[in-house]
């Protein structure tokens, strides 16, 4: 039986096994994002590693906290090897994103609402800060990762600057690498 992150909330693992309509009220039930919960991976794969890809049980080791898994997106079955950025990536090195599917094990991608030459941005939920917010994912090549390297820094300048909120300029919140993207978290627009 699993133990729970700290900060999660506990339930039984039942003793016999389970009709599909079992199973998927189980794993409703059993889902500590939506009680804005975390877990631990160990946690997250011993309740829902049977609905992770083969890439995402290796993968959700390298985080140390579990906000969200995505079960019910059409994930991408990623192979080493095969494709661009083994299957996450077009051939133009964007990222294929799915609806509903995870970033980071903390953002759920709700929508793309940008396109432009760097990339794309998505509409996601942070299930950390349970915030609305905007993602620009940078293509997966390299010209784009270097340039988006120096938004970054004039990005992080400009956070400094307008620490108040004053100068009404949308502030970068984070930014992160999440399956060789570039990506940057802002405030979301209204």
């Amino acid at each position: 039986m699993a133990r729970w992150h700290a900060d999660c909330t506990y339930a039984a693992v039942p003793s016999k096994p389970f009709d599909d309509k079992a199973k998927r009220a189980f794993r409703k039930a059993t889902r500590w994002e939506e009680y804005g919960k975390v877990a631990a991976p160990p946690e997250a794969l011993d309740y829902h590693g049977v609905h992770l890809t083969d890439f995402e049980k290796q993968e959700i080791e390298k985080y140390k906290e579990i906000y969200y898994l995505g079960l019910d997106a059409r994930k991408i079955h990623a192979k080493a090897g095969i494709g661009p950025n083994s299957g996450f990536d077009d051939e133009n090195g964007c990222y294929q994103k799915i609806v509903h599917d995870h970033i980071c094990y903390r953002y759920e991608i709700l929508e793309i609402i940008g396109k432009g030459s760097f990339g794309q941005v998505i509409r996601a939920l942070d299930h950390k800060t349970k915030q609305y917010v905007a993602i620009k994912i940078i293509r997966n090549k390299k010209r784009f990762h270097h340039q988006a390297l120096v938004e970054v820094r004039i990005l992080d300048e400009l956070r400094k600057k307008d620490a108040d909120g004053s100068h009404h300029v949308i502030h970068m919140l984070d930014y992160f690498y999440f399956r060789n993207h570039l990506c940057i978290t802002f405030e979301l627009m209204r």
